[in-house]
């Protein structure tokens, strides 16, 4: 027997350095690549997991989406207060105290309503906002924004506020 093994090993050497002088070595093993969270916890689950992970995988993109959407309109609500100039040129916004969020998507065109409360700090004071806020493809449109209870104008800068009505 051990001659068997002995002759066996040996064999193994020759062989290997023979493929390793004419470049041929052989496959080497690679442990399998790690699993996201997702794919372990729906791995588990059987037929039922690999049916329910197209949705987890779409609810999760819309929630990425939605948190893009709500602080697109966070950062537009910061610029209107910094403008106003009721917290100062380095008034900030957040944390988020309540949300609302709904979004349509049809034919391809999308549209969201938010909604946000948040407390706004700047010039050694804090207070509560809140504002409300369309975003469809012409981008963030914020329809209200009270701090501390006033209305503050939340209109983009050069643009116009009011309805002018121009007759002959």
């Amino acid at each position: 027997e051990k001659l068997g093994s002995a002759l066996d090993k040996g064999f193994d050497k020759v062989t290997g350095g023979v493929k390793s002088a004419l470049g041929l070595q052989p496959k080497e093993e690679r442990p399998p690549a790690p699993l996201s969270p997702l794919e372990s916890a729906t791995k588990s689950l059987g037929l039922v997991g690999a049916l329910l992970r197209p949705l987890v995988s779409l609810v999760g993109g819309m929630l990425q989406e939605s948190q893009g959407d709500v602080q697109a309109v966070l950062d537009r609500a910061r610029d209107a207060i910094r403008r106003s100039g009721r917290y100062g040129p380095a008034a900030e916004c957040g944390p988020i105290m309540g949300q609302s969020y709904s979004s349509a998507n049809i034919n391809g065109r999308k549209s969201a309503s938010v909604q946000l409360q948040f407390q706004v700090s700047g010039d050694a004071r804090t207070g509560m906002a809140s504002c409300a806020a369309a975003i469809g493809d012409g981008g963030v449109e914020i329809q209200r924004l009270q701090v501390d209870g006033a209305d503050i104008d939340a209109s983009a800068p050069g643009s116009s506020s009011g309805v002018i009505d121009v007759t002959r």
